[in-house]
């Protein structure tokens, strides 16, 4: 599932649901709580050694802004977030909980920002 994760951020920014397709599709399971389980354990493994990064995506510009915390604080949110969909039984659609990005692509968006701009 991590290489899927990472193969998928590689190609567009994920969303939180998308990790609990994989779930499913990787291990067959389907009891929300276990599911849940699952790809919140992948989702902190994958935040804390910093291969992606949460944050929230601006549907008008489609800009990815990452979340102002650290990474111990960006899993505590999402787990807090997560656990609030399991209680009041909501299904978790596209865009909610967080979008996950990579560091490097957040890096280079961020370097060309500092240039200046080029005439046409």
């Amino acid at each position: 599932m991590r290489e899927r994760a990472i193969e998928a951020t590689n190609d567009d920014y994920v969303h939180f649901a998308e990790f609990l397709g994989m779930v499913v599709r990787s291990t067959g399971k389907t009891d929300d709580a276990e599911v849940m389980r699952i790809a919140l354990d992948a989702v902190t493994e994958l935040i804390l050694e910093g291969a992606i990064v949460p944050g929230n995506l601006g549907w008008a510009d489609e800009d990815f802004a990452p979340w102002p915390l650290t990474p111990e604080e960006s899993v505590a949110r999402i787990e807090r977030e997560a656990a609030e969909h399991l209680r009041t039984g909501a299904e978790v659609h596209m865009g909610d909980i967080c979008w996950f990005d990579l560091p490097a692509r957040i890096a280079e968006r961020e370097r060309r920002k500092g240039e200046p701009a080029k005439d046409d």
